[in-house]
């Protein structure tokens, strides 16, 4: 079989990258394609990524390399908005992160390594790699995957937009989580929903899945933050959630503050009930002292995003100029439900399943308040004399 038949080429997109492939002699062997397909596809993550690195090297100075390496993640995961303007500042953006990550790992050196980008994305885009395996296996393979390889799936936002991103500003969530690739459904939007803390609940609570929250804070900047959930919410008086959760800012610039080794476990609040307690949503620390990472009361107003705590990892979320200053007001919140079609459709399913449960235990609960009223002599006739008096005359009459 040749090379030509096996590689669809009708499936690369026209970009700069299909072009280096088609160039650098990969087929015009079968030896050459047999060894780029199992080096790319079928050894490791990192083998992969080498793979790649090495093949831009080959096209590219190393000073250039790594944004034409993250260029080309765009280009296989959104090959229809090659030159869109917002694409190239969300590249922009994702750059700066890896810079003021890697920047920690160099002395006095400029260039960054294929080893240093091996190391940030193990800590902040394990899912990288598979942008590029999945690639590969699909051009060359087709709709014909081992049923043993887990493809990556491109974060889409179904059904109506996001006011505060785009689809492809997800991207780095996606190469992040596994949790956050495939499908999105909106669950809640201050913009259709009202801005209220109770809507807010109850369009998370009973949802069985992964929740990403974005907030558009009220400033000059349009300063975007949020937080992921992993699982699903519940309303208690105390900590709860998972070590994959995470909080983030996302404009002006971008980072994503994980849970610290040493943390105290407080990754997660909802509370709406407990008296003596903070009643709001919040992300990490503690709810004296410190206090919150993130925390939206239920009033909505005067919500508090920190640079620090005892929970996520350091960093500004705000971008004001004040480190004392932590309030913000927000502009608009949405909620998404994530991880992809299946979870999604389960997560909404038990939603659903949930609510109809609720209303079948408050119409329960009301029928036996009714039927408990009507057979308490004392709050008949101390609620409803008139009425009773009047019920009792007519059964007299009846008897005489």
């Amino acid at each position: 079989v040749s090379v030509n038949n096996v590689f669809h080429f009708s499936s690369l997109p026209n970009n700069q990258f299909a072009e280096i492939l088609i160039n650098d002699g990969i087929f015009k062997s079968i030896n050459n394609f047999r060894k780029f397909v199992t080096n790319s596809t079928r050894i490791s993550g990192y083998k992969s990524m080498e793979t790649l690195w090495n093949l831009l090297l080959k096209n590219y100075d190393l000073s250039n390399i790594l944004n034409v390496y993250i260029n080309v993640i765009y280009d296989i995961a959104y090959p229809n908005l090659i030159n869109n303007t917002d694409r190239i500042n969300a590249i922009d953006k994702l750059m700066r992160f890896l810079k003021s990550y890697t920047s920690k790992l160099r002395i006095n050196n400029d260039v960054i390594s294929f080893d240093d980008f091996v190391q940030w994305s193990n800590d902040y885009a394990p899912y990288i790699s598979k942008v590029y395996e999945t690639y590969v296996q699909l051009i060359v393979w087709k709709d014909v995957l081992s049923p043993s390889f887990s493809p990556f799936s491109t974060p889409s936002i179904s059904g109506s937009s996001s006011s505060i991103v785009k689809d492809y500003d997800l991207l780095p969530f996606a190469i992040y989580s596994n949790r956050l690739q495939g499908l999105w459904k909106k669950l809640y939007t201050s913009e259709n929903d009202g801005m209220s803390f109770n809507r807010i609940a109850h369009h998370i609570l009973g949802y069985n899945g992964p929740t990403f929250i974005l907030i558009r804070v009220m400033d000059e900047s349009h300063t975007i933050i949020g937080a992921f959930a992993d699982d699903k919410w519940k309303e208690q008086n105390r900590f709860y959630g998972s070590y994959k959760d995470f909080v983030f800012s996302f404009h002006p610039e971008f980072r994503i503050y994980r849970v610290k080794s040493d943390s105290n476990q407080a990754y997660r609040w909802l509370n709406m009930r407990s008296y003596g307690m903070p009643h709001g949503l919040g992300f990490g620390g503690t709810i004296d002292g410190l206090g919150f990472r993130i925390f939206i009361p239920e009033s909505l107003e005067n919500c508090i995003a920190r640079g620090s705590c005892l929970t996520y990892e350091t960093g500004k979320l705000l971008s004001k100029n004040d480190r004392n200053d932590n309030n913000f007001e927000i502009d608009i919140i949405e909620v998404w439900g994530c991880g992809g079609e299946e979870i999604v459709n389960s997560g909404l399913q038990e939603q659903s399943n949930h609510r109809q449960m609720n209303e079948k235990t408050i119409n329960q609960a009301r029928k036996v308040d009714k039927a408990a009223f009507f057979n308490n002599s004392f709050d008949q006739e101390f609620l409803l004399s008139k009425t009773m008096q009047h019920k009792r005359e007519m059964n007299d009459r009846d008897i005489t």
